[in-house]
């Protein structure tokens, strides 16, 4: 009998260790992806300045970076 709740309690707490690492996995995942969306939409190239005229302002920390130093 009480090995039988020893085996339970294992086995829960391996699936608990799974979620919290899942949940971990799909954050680190959420975090890299926002910094590279991020870094994508305000770096500056001609190409996006020239086509995206509305959304300039994000890039132009970018340019002015390059050309002050």
């Amino acid at each position: 009998m009480r090995e039988d709740m020893m085996r339970k309690e294992v086995a829960r707490a391996k699936i608990w260790n799974i979620v919290i690492f899942c949940i971990f996995a799909v954050l680190l995942v959420s975090i890299i992806i926002a910094v590279c969306v991020f870094k994508y939409q305000h770096t500056y190239s001609r190409a996006k300045w020239e086509q995206d005229k509305e959304n300039r302002y994000k890039i132009v920390s970018d340019v002015l970076e390059e050309n002050h130093s």
